[in-house]
């Protein structure tokens, strides 16, 4: 097998294999309710800081002193992550940050939309800045001139093996 094509095939291979496997994590993310919030203070500081990233699972109803949750307070306000400083009855729950002096005003278990179970540090800015239209303008560029100069260099090897087969 000539070694360009097993190239071409090798990084064929190797894009489809990167576009399926952000497939099937996008679709598990989906299907089981996990949630990718990016941290938007220092509230949580110095386990969480402004700019990581946090995947929320669906609490159900389950949560424990101690745990870190995601809460809205109602449906127009953002997401708020802190952790369980106390259950006063079966559901009252009261939270804290981390680096906050005061506890906040209780929230109901209803209330609670996820429990935290990994935390990705500065991926939220990364994030950030890849939703940006210059940066998506950029990476979809880099993307598009990266595939037409590998195609180009392929197209200029095969006429130039052409040309050299037929003058012979």
């Amino acid at each position: 097998m000539d070694f360009l094509l097993l190239r071409r095939f090798a990084f064929w291979t190797l894009t489809a294999c990167i576009v399926l496997a952000v497939s099937v994590a996008l679709v598990t993310y989906v299907a089981f309710g996990y949630r990718l919030l990016i941290v938007g203070s220092n509230s949580m500081s110095p386990v969480l800081h402004k700019g990581d990233a946090v995947i929320s699972v669906p609490a159900d109803g389950v949560v424990h002193v101690g745990d870190l949750v995601t809460f809205r307070r109602s449906t127009n306000d953002s997401y708020i992550t802190h952790r369980v400083i106390a259950t006063s009855n079966e559901d009252t729950i009261v939270t804290q940050g981390d680096g906050l002096a005061d506890a906040d005003i209780p929230i109901t278990r209803s209330m609670v939309s996820g429990r935290v179970v990994a935390v990705l540090p500065n991926l939220g800015d990364i994030i950030a800045f890849g939703a940006q239209p210059l940066a998506i303008a950029a990476l979809t560029s880099l993307s598009v001139i990266t595939v037409l100069a590998y195609e180009i260099m392929h197209f200029k090897n095969h006429y130039r093996r052409s040309v050299y087969t037929f003058r012979q």
